[in-house]
């Protein structure tokens, strides 16, 4: 989801809701992490960290939100 950017995921991830039914509701974690900005590689942040195209490592922050912390 990071390459292809998470925004860019729940923008798909909503057509398919109203085409096809609320059983493709996109994850509540995936709409906290793209209303913060969290949006891949494409902005350094995303279920990962990026540096100069190439992830460094597991993002710290997305544990938090899927525990409700943030």
């Amino acid at each position: 989801l990071d390459f292809v950017g998470l925004d860019t995921t729940l923008a798909i991830a909503e057509v398919l809701r109203e085409e096809l039914g609320p059983s493709y509701q996109a994850p509540d974690l995936l709409r906290k992490l793209v209303a913060a900005g969290f949006y891949g590689a494409k902005n350094g942040t995303g279920f990962y960290l990026w540096e100069q195209g190439k992830k460094t490592r597991v993002n710290p922050a997305v544990a938090r939100y899927r525990r409700g912390q943030l």
